[in-house]
């Protein structure tokens, strides 16, 4: 199917033809194609020049140039994607799913702070790749009103149970890991070498190990003489290391080694391998900390009757008090407008940045213990707030049980949108028109 004008006069009955001032044009009959169909979704097309756009945008995420097999596969599986998209924002305008251009501009924000690039940078990549700024922006739009809708679609379809996060957290961070010490001695074998060539070198090998074994010489002063690792000056020294840093061919002889052991001579990585396990130690698992600020509150509130002005000029006349020697406390009991702290001196307890709005916490990180602010506006009030003290709290079993709840989610998140975006194809009317992008999906 496509998208086509027909250019040509039209037939009259009435009134007499037109009249003309040069020779008559020549009347063009056949249909210029402006753009092929390539898919119905719905009561939506995608066209030809959509699909190049997208497949123009999944190539430049591409390390490699595909060939043209590659080539047909990958516009395939664009199309699934941009009839999965298609299908999706039209759901999304039906529940009125609104993206902002400030949500769109700070979003762009994150991606280049993310990669370390300024805006022009990303506007030359996109020229670069054939992809206009406007039609990158409108496809980052496109991305956050699909996430809204998902978020919406599978909020109050995901449970973790508390035995969930706590068995995560067991498997992935309870069991500490270990950290091995290791000595090491290369022997290189000489290029294209013999059978017989590595059998002679193994048996040089074992010597040094039989001597280190009966104590004429120790595995560093060897490790100085006939390795040649780039370790070989401090004794074949490689230090503390746990097994997803050591070097693959190290990872299984060791788990099975005790200090003092020794394993090899192997071959392995074009020479011929000693190690011996030093020292291994559990490393214990890695402690998170947040600063807590614990901070006295006077709040008053901007309402009908009381302006920004004035309660401001509230606060003003507090601050004077507080000069005056009037206690903090009291003052909050008597004037804050945070009932929930005012009978307890305006104090809110100790709490974290993410536990405070923006602008306190912004005050109290500036602050020194004992410390005043001056009033400033937060929300729908006005405040001032005085530092009672700083700390340092180890927050790690809170910490683990958040991080697993993110991994948790994201794994049934993963899920459940995988089986929403079915049901929706299920219900949508999806024909695609190019029988070479026909899937199994389809």
């Amino acid at each position: 199917m496509f998208i086509a004008i027909t250019l040509g006069a039209t037939a009259s009955t009435e009134g007499p033809p037109p009249l003309r001032t040069s020779a008559p044009a020549q009347v063009n009959e056949k249909p210029i194609l402006l753009d092929q169909i390539v898919a119905i979704v719905n009561k939506e097309v995608i066209t030809s020049s959509e699909l190049d756009t997208a497949v123009k945008e999944a190539e430049a995420q591409l390390s490699s140039t595909a060939n043209i097999n590659d080539q047909l596969e990958l516009k395939k599986q664009v199309l699934q994607n941009l009839i999965n998209k298609k299908i999706a924002l039209q759901i999304a305008k039906n529940n009125n799913i609104v993206v902002s251009s400030l949500e769109v501009s700070n979003t762009i924000d994150n991606i280049l702070n993310q990669n370390k690039i300024t805006l022009e940078q990303l506007k030359m990549k996109l020229r670069y790749s054939g992809i206009s700024y406007r039609a990158y922006r409108s496809n980052i739009r496109d991305q956050i009103t699909i996430s809204k809708l998902q978020q919406q679609a599978i909020a109050n379809t995901i449970y973790l149970s508390p035995q969930d996060i706590q068995k995560y957290i067991d498997k992935h961070y309870k069991q500490n890991e270990i950290d091995y010490k290791l000595q090491h001695i290369l022997i290189p074998l000489p290029n294209d070498y013999t059978p017989q060539q590595e059998t002679e070198e193994l048996a040089k090998a074992k010597k040094i190990v039989d001597d280190i074994k009966a104590d004429e010489i120790s595995f560093a002063l060897a490790a100085e003489k006939y390795s040649y690792s780039a370790d070989a000056n401090e004794g074949g020294n490689l230090g503390y290391m746990n097994a997803d840093a050591l070097p693959k061919i190290f990872v299984d002889p060791v788990k099975e080694m005790q200090a003092g052991d020794i394993y090899g001579p192997f071959v392995a990585g074009g020479g011929i391998q000693i190690i011996k396990l030093v020292d291994k130690k559990e490393a214990p698992i890695e402690q998170h900390y947040i600063t807590q600020y614990n901070i006295q509150q006077i709040k008053i509130d901007i309402t009908p009757i009381v302006d920004s002005e004035q309660a401001r000029e509230q606060l003003d006349r507090i601050l004077i008090s507080l000069n005056n020697g009037k206690d903090f406390s009291q003052l909050a009991k008597s004037h804050s407008q945070n009932y929930d702290t005012a009978s307890n001196g305006g104090d809110i307890g100790w709490k974290s940045l993410n536990e405070v709005s923006y602008q306190m916490g912004e005050k109290a990180q500036l602050m020194k213990v004992g410390e005043v602010s001056k009033p400033f506006r937060d929300g729908n009030a006005w405040e001032i707030i005085k530092l009672l003290g700083k700390r340092q709290k180890n927050d790690t079993d809170e910490y683990l049980k958040q991080q697993a709840s993110n991994v948790l989610f994201q794994e049934k998140a993963q899920q459940a949108i995988k089986s929403w975006m079915i049901s929706l194809r299920d219900s949508a009317f999806v024909e695609i028109l190019i029988p070479e992008l026909q899937s199994s999906e389809t």
